[in-house]
C-alpha cells in the first residue's frame, strides 16, 4: 500500500476532530459517495495498484471495503482481503488505506486505523494483518520519493505494525502482468501489537499472498525468486 495520504504524520489527537467516524461498506455507499470514494482511490493509488472499482463496490467472498464517512462526504478507505483457509481469522491483507487529501495532517489515519480495528474486533480474537510499503532505499528513487516512503513506514511504526524480514519481494504489477513486479516491503500489525511470525509461517504467509490474493501459480518468476531468496526453496 502506498497511498500518498499516510505519509503525514499524524497529529494529537486534540488536533482534529474528536468523535471516532463509523466504517460503511463500498455498497452502502450511495450518490455522490461513490464519486468521492471513487476520486479518494484513484487519487491514492497508481494504476499499477489499483483493482477495478468495481472490485471493492462488490468484493470477492472474505474481502471488505469500507469508507470513513462523516456528515456525508467519504473522509478514508480501508480495503481487506483473505488470504485462504489456512489464514481464516487469523491474518488478513490490508490491500489498501487512505485519507482524503484535504484531511492530511490532522490524525485522521490514526482514527482510521482504530476504527478498522474496532470493526475487527468484533471476533474474539480479532486478525492480524500483512500489508506492503514502498522501500525507501531503492534504487532510482528521488531523495523528496524517498522522504515520502519512510514517512509512510513510520506511520505505520507509530501505530504498532513492524516490517517483516522478507527479502525481494514484489508486488505484481496490476497494470502490466508481463512486467517485474513493483519492489515492496511488507509489515505486519495487530490489534495487540505487532505480530513475530517465525521463518516458515512467514514463508506462508507470503505464498498465500501470492497465490490466494494474487491469483500467481507456484511456477511463477515472482514466487520462486522470494521463496528462494528466503530460504525455503
Amino acid at each position: 500500500m502506498t497511498a500518498d495520504q499516510i505519509d503525514q504524520i499524524d497529529q494529537p489527537a486534540g488536533s482534529g476532530p474528536s468523535a471516532e467516524f463509523p466504517l460503511i461498506p463500498f455498497a452502502h455507499l450511495f450518490g455522490g459517495q461513490v464519486d468521492q470514494a471513487r476520486w479518494l482511490y484513484e487519487e491514492a493509488f497508481p494504476a499499477g495498484e489499483r483493482v477495478p472499482f468495481a472490485d471493492l463496490v462488490e468484493p470477492d467472498a472474505g474481502d471488505v471495503a469500507w469508507a470513513l464517512v462523516d456528515g456525508g462526504d467519504v473522509l478514508g478507505m480501508v480495503s481487506l482481503c483473505g488470504l485462504g483457509e489456512e489464514y481464516d481469522g487469523h491474518w488478513l491483507f490490508l490491500r489498501y488505506f487512505a485519507v482524503t487529501a484535504a484531511r492530511r495532517g490532522q490524525g485522521l489515519g490514526g482514527r482510521l486505523w482504530r476504527a478498522m480495528f474496532r470493526k475487527l474486533g468484533t471476533k474474539s480474537e480479532p486478525p492480524n494483518l500483512l500489508l506492503e510499503v514502498e522501500d525507501p532505499a531503492e534504487a532510482d528513487v528521488d531523495r523528496d520519493e524517498q522522504l515520502l516512503r519512510a514517512r509512510r513506514i513510520a506511520f505505520y511504526r507509530r501505530l504498532g505494525a513492524t516490517l517483516l524480514p522478507v527479502a525481494d519481494y514484489r508486488m505484481p504489477d496490476l497494470e502490466n502482468e508481463h512486467g517485474g513486479g513493483l519492489p515492496m516491503l511488507l509489515m505486519g500489525a495487530g490489534a495487540a501489537g505487532a505480530p513475530t511470525p517465525d521463518e516458515d509461517e512467514l514463508t506462508r504467509l507470503v505464498l498465500a499472498l501470492y497465490l490466494v490474493h494474487y491469483g500467481l501459480s507456484e511456477s511463477d518468476e515472482l514466487v520462486n525468486k522470494v521463496v528462494l531468496s528466503n530460504g525455503s526453496g
